[in-house]
């Protein structure tokens, strides 16, 4: 997975700077930097719920393992928003504290990919549920697949569009189909319903 990311990192950068310009590019980067920063502190939650997880996976409790993973797509959710929101609202404010003058639309890329680190730990759970029941291979073979649809998007995109929201909004939507992917999976490998996941954790926390 961590090939994945780097080869669509380093492809939307440099279809990015190819066409829109070094500035829209350093804009992007300074997006990336911003929403890494926003997904620190739930990146504890693997320490803390990825060992019940998997031992209740391996002790055949499904239901412990299931009501965990959906613990943890709630708390991931949760604690990103928190972060994220205020961040959202302030952007612009934030940006000219750090850098005083950022490059034009860089707050209209860290918005994009705001959105996308919130979309990603809707389903922390999922990843951690499918990893622990042993299908890695299969789940990191379509994950990588929809995470590498945002280069083409991304260029039909820009080559249509030729504007910094089009790169966005292909970023958000191939987040999308991942999470809707991790949820597909999950329900049919463990058993995690897609419906409790809306009713539990999307509908109360939106």
């Amino acid at each position: 997975m961590v090939t994945f990311l780097i080869t669509l990192i380093l492809g939307v950068h440099t279809l990015v700077n190819k066409i829109l310009g070094p500035q829209v590019n350093a804009a992007m980067s300074i997006g990336n930097t911003l929403s890494a920063e926003t997904a620190v502190l739930t990146g504890a939650l693997n320490g803390a719920f990825a060992p019940v997880i998997t031992s209740a996976c391996g002790a055949k409790d499904f239901e412990l393992m299931r009501r965990m993973a959906f613990r943890s797509c709630k708390f991931g959710l949760a604690l990103t928003l928190i972060f994220a929101l205020p961040l959202a609202i302030e952007i612009k404010e934030v940006l000219h504290l750090w850098l005083k003058e950022p490059p034009p639309f860089t707050s209209e890329l860290c918005l994009c990919l705001l959105a996308c680190v919130v979309m990603e730990k809707a389903t922390l759970g999922h990843m951690m549920a499918i990893n622990a029941s042993g299908i890695i291979a299969k789940f990191q073979s379509a994950h990588g697949f929809f995470l590498m649809l945002a280069l083409p998007v991304g260029l039909v995109a820009l080559l249509i569009i030729r504007s910094v929201w089009s790169i966005g909004i292909a970023l958000v939507a191939t987040m999308a189909m991942v999470v809707l992917c991790d949820v597909w999976i999950a329900r049919r490998a463990v058993g995690m319903s897609g419906m409790e996941w809306v009713k539990t954790i999307v509908v109360p926390i939106g």
